[in-house]
């Protein structure tokens, strides 16, 4: 017996092809949204993460200066200069570090600069009450050596968010350490009685 085939037609077309205006633009608006999201997190969190790579740059500068005096007879010197708000580690080459026009640029180590993301507010040192904030003074010098720092003190930075943070160097251990905030310098004790 013979069969035939009967070919039927689909009553329903084929769909097209490709994508529909309503499945790009919900596509384009998924795609800027998070691009959005993301943009807004990069930009509130990108400022604290240069913060913390400036002031981790600071202190190592001042762990740098008191581990190489200690390693060796030399002294060094982290100077913190208010009128182009800078810093350096000179290698101290004179008997007189205090005296900035003493200090070679062939003595640098390393250097750099304070800006918006640490803005240097004022360093205070040990001994006295006083704050080098800029001035007529301009800078400050932290000396150290193989038996430690001249003075111990405090540089206080600022961030982009107007915290405060101190870097806190002490004169009888060679340590720094940074504290959040406007931290509170231990004061010498004299003891008079005979």
């Amino acid at each position: 017996m013979p069969t035939s085939t009967v070919l039927m037609r689909n009553k329903f077309p084929d769909p097209p092809k490709g994508f529909t205006l309503l499945e790009v633009v919900m596509v384009l608006f998924i795609v800027s949204l998070v691009i959005s999201i993301a943009t807004i997190s990069y930009t509130s969190v990108y400022p604290k993460i240069q913060f913390r790579e400036k002031i981790n740059t600071l202190v190592g500068i001042f762990e740098m200066a008191a581990i190489s005096a200690d390693q060796s007879d030399r002294r060094y010197a982290v100077l913190i200069d208010f009128f182009d708000h800078s810093y350096a580690l000179y290698d101290v080459n004179t008997s007189n570090p205090y005296n900035r026009e003493n200090l070679l640029e062939e003595d640098i180590i390393t250097s750099g600069f304070f800006d918006d993301y640490h803005e240097l507010v004022y360093v205070q040192f040990d001994d006295s009450a006083d704050i080098i904030d800029g001035g007529e003074a301009g800078t400050a010098l932290f000396v150290v050596g193989h038996n430690g720092w001249n003075y111990g003190g405090k540089v206080v930075v600022r961030d982009n968010e107007e915290n405060l943070h101190s870097l806190v160097v002490s004169r009888f251990n060679k340590r720094v350490k940074l504290y959040q905030g406007d931290a509170m310098l231990a004061e010498p004790e004299f003891d008079l009685s005979f």
